[in-house]
C-alpha cells in the first residue's frame, strides 16, 4: 500500500499547488479529509492488511494525513 499512499500524497502537493484562495484550500481540505475522502478509503482498506503489517501501513495513512493538514494549514494562513 506505500506506492498507493506516496502517490496520493504527490497527487495532493500537486493540487495545492494551485490552490489560489481560502475556497480552494477548504475544498482540497475535503476532497482529502473528508467522509469520502482518499485518506477514509485507506483507513478503510486497512482492514484487509495483515494483522503484522498494519501498524506500520496505519502509521503511514496517519503522517499524510497530518502531512495534508499541516500543508492546509500552512496555506491558509499564509
Amino acid at each position: 500500500m506505500n506506492p498507493e499512499i506516496e502517490q496520493l500524497r504527490h497527487v495532493f502537493y500537486t493540487e495545492i499547488q494551485s490552490a489560489k484562495n481560502s475556497s480552494d484550500i477548504e475544498s482540497l481540505r475535503v476532497k482529502y479529509l473528508g467522509k469520502k475522502g482518499p485518506i477514509q478509503t485507506l483507513m478503510q482498506a486497512l482492514r484487509g492488511v495483515t494483522a503484522e503489517d498494519r501498524p506500520q501501513v496505519g502509521k503511514q495513512i496517519n503522517d499524510l494525513k497530518e502531512d495534508i493538514a499541516t500543508a492546509l494549514e500552512e496555506i491558509k494562513s499564509s
